[in-house]
């Protein structure tokens, strides 16, 4: 009895032993192919990439004097209908002076209606097209990055977005988008390198 419970025993043991080799080798190959991810916070970009701010601070800038020109253009045919509609009710206008503010109403609607078809809709194309440019560039440069750094996945997370939570140690924010600022030839420049080229033009200048 004692002989084939010793048997069994090394039996059970060999299998365990086997089935623990078996285990290890699947875990180094899990190691291999495990994935390595990185993510960038989304809305840091608009802060921090050059690229994006300059294109953003055209877009808003060529937006507030288009609706500084829409808006003046509506009090201007809004008050022009307002003097027409008091002057009517209290009898003042002759048709013929009903026709000329009715055909000066209308052609403010029109000024109003084009500046909206071209300009309004320029400045939409025009913020369209730089944001789809941005995607681009960051699709290109993740592509770029994950290379040169191993990263097998690079991830965009915001708030409220599908992704809940993510190990803030995979979060390479800033050194991505200092990359693509690099890339893009806007580095910011340091102290040093400014101070370079401030001594080179003075010197120039003598």
């Amino acid at each position: 009895m004692n002989k084939i419970f010793l048997l069994g025993l090394i039996g059970l043991l060999t299998l365990a032993s086997c089935g623990e080799k078996k285990s290890n080798k699947s875990a180094d190959k899990a190691d291999e192919t495990q994935l390595k991810i990185a993510y960038y916070i989304k809305d840091s970009v608009p802060n921090n990439l050059i690229f994006y701010k300059e294109f953003a601070s055209d877009i808003e800038e060529k937006a507030k004097v288009y609706e500084e020109r829409l808006f003046k253009l509506q009090q201007e045919g809004q008050n022009m209908l307002q003097s027409y509609q008091r002057q009517m009710q209290a009898g003042l206008l002759s048709q013929n002076q009903a026709q000329s503010y009715e055909q000066r109403i209308q052609k403010k609607q029109e000024q109003m209606q084009v500046l909206q078809e071209t300009e309004g809709a320029d400045i939409e194309r025009q913020n369209y097209e730089g944001n789809l440019e941005v995607i681009e560039k960051l699709e290109k440069y993740a592509k770029q990055y994950s290379e040169e750094n191993g990263y097998t996945m690079m991830l965009a997370w915001q708030q409220a977005g599908q992704i809940l939570y993510i190990e803030p140690s995979m979060d390479v924010t800033m050194d991505f988008i200092n990359f693509m600022n690099e890339q893009e030839g806007d580095a910011p420049k340091s102290d040093k390198e400014e101070d370079k080229e401030e001594s080179k033009e003075d010197s120039e200048e003598k």
